[in-house]
């Protein structure tokens, strides 16, 4: 857990409190574009979400597939190739092969594989709670409670299936027991996440970066090895991938398809409990969460407005419309974000008037 030292965990600050008045309306206005922009952009049926995790087809079934023949004895790579050629899922690129971390977890675990979830879960909310109790009192922390639990209970049975489920787990518990003194922990926990999912590695980056620009040598080393790390298992897994293909099998459209922000919008909509609201609304809540995070001026929060901006940044270009589950990725950050909207929103709005 974060050191609780007053040297190492620096007290929430507003960041709005000290802007200009010309200054804050320029990001008042950027919000409400962002918001109409999002509220009205077309629809689309939902494709991912709802076909894509339901526990008898799409990407689940696929995962399922490749268990029942692991639990029978066959190794990870063969069984992938051997369901991915047969559901005519792309084995080229080799990244989408998911690395086999989650697949070896649950055959050695089986049905208990949904209960490390959930204590997964409720620890990394624990954690941030903790983290961040001292931003605004208990309505705060029972606010940030409630929004967390009831992400982890949005979603189908079939969600332990989804290494994204856990990447965006160990991501928040990651940041949240991070400090200048444990550091090490957040790594280790980080580098969990990547091997869930690769897909989370800038979270690597942004951590590194930060650490850089703060002067923290040893921490920055750190993170530059993890990345490494990284590196070297994504060699290894593309061998691994290479060794079971034939020439017959898919190669991947690609992901470069420029949806924007009406993407990300969808992306987040479609992978969180926001699900359960009008996407409109949705459109309204994304920036606000993104505020939220942005208002507080503390190096906790720096890393996840960092990391968020960063990932949906990267997704305003890269994403296919049926890849947006990658929006269980951020989701976890983003709703607690939207805990310290309204300050973030007050704060804001004072500083225009004046």
């Amino acid at each position: 857990m974060a050191d609780p030292s007053p040297a190492s965990v620096p007290r929430v600050t507003a960041r709005f409190a000290r802007w200009s008045g010309r200054r804050a309306r320029v990001a008042l206005a950027l919000v409400v574009a962002l918001m109409v922009y999002g509220a009205l952009m077309p629809g689309r049926p939902r494709i991912a979400t709802a076909a894509g995790m339901a526990a008898d087809r799409g990407d689940a079934a696929l995962h399922r597939a490749i268990l029942t023949r692991m639990r029978g004895g066959e190794g990870y790579y063969s069984a992938a190739g051997a369901e991915h050629r047969a559901r005519n899922y792309p084995l080229r690129p080799f990244v989408t092969v998911r690395l086999p971390t989650l697949a070896t977890l649950s055959t050695a675990l089986g049905a208990r594989t949904l209960p490390l979830l959930q204590v997964l879960a409720i620890l990394a909310t624990i954690a941030m709670v903790l983290r961040i109790r001292d931003a605004g009192g208990s309505i705060v922390v029972t606010a940030s409670v409630t929004v967390l639990a009831s992400l982890a209970a949005a979603f189908p049975a079939s969600i332990p299936l989804f290494h994204e489920a856990w990447a965006s787990l160990l991501t928040l518990l990651a940041l949240a027991v991070w400090s200048r003194r444990t550091w090490g922990l957040s790594l280790m926990i980080a580098l969990l996440a990547v091997l869930m999912r690769e897909l989370t590695a800038p979270f690597l980056l942004v951590m590194g970066l930060m650490a850089v620009s703060e002067k923290q040598w040893r921490e920055a080393t750190g993170w530059a090895v993890g990345l490494a790390t990284v590196g070297i298992v994504m060699v290894l897994h593309a061998m691994r991938v290479a060794a079971v293909l034939q020439s017959g099998d898919v190669a991947s459209p690609g992901w470069v398809a420029a949806g924007g922000w009406p993407f990300v919008v969808t992306m987040v909509h479609e992978s969180t409990v926001l699900l359960f609201l009008p996407r409109a609304l949705t459109a309204i809540l994304l920036p606000l969460a993104l505020l939220g995070w942005w208002h507080l001026r503390h190096p906790l929060a720096s890393r996840a407005i960092a990391y968020l901006l960063l990932f949906l940044g990267s997704c305003l270009v890269v994403g296919r419309p049926d890849n947006t589950y990658w929006g269980i990725l951020p989701g976890p950050l983003l709703i607690v974000g939207l805990v310290f909207a309204p300050s973030a929103v007050y704060s804001l709005w004072r500083r225009a008037d004046s």
